[in-house]
């Protein structure tokens, strides 16, 4: 068992939230309980503002696929974000790789982060 399982999905989240700021991101909006408009959190680094989508699929041991990230461009431009951050506990996809090909983006999986904690 991996250690990410057992976190649940709101505490993904957060663990995204604490991470981000460890690493020397400002977090404008936190996780939030209830619907969410798209975007998990709100980060900001050098005056560039993130998107930030957190996937929790660990348990399913599935990666993210390109369907579980809709309409990134039109998140972006919604919450006013310059670029995006993928933070999975598994990894992407070769189909999310290539749907996210258009946008500025960074991607962090959970055995990356855990090793520079």
């Amino acid at each position: 068992m991996h250690i990410f399982d057992q976190l649940s999905f709101h505490q993904w989240e957060y663990f995204a939230s604490y991470y981000l700021a460890s690493q020397g991101y400002t977090v404008l909006e936190p996780p939030s309980v209830g619907p969410d408009q798209g975007k998990d959190l709100i980060a900001q680094l050098d005056d560039v503002t993130y998107l930030v989508s957190c996937k929790h699929f660990s348990r399913a041991q599935r990666p993210v696929y390109a369907g579980d990230e809709c309409s990134v461009l039109d998140r972006l431009i919604q919450h006013g974000a310059q670029k995006f951050i993928g933070f999975y506990s598994t990894s992407g996809s070769v189909s999310l790789s290539e749907s996210l090909e258009a946008v500025s983006y960074t991607h962090l999986r959970a055995h990356e982060t855990a090793a520079n904690l």
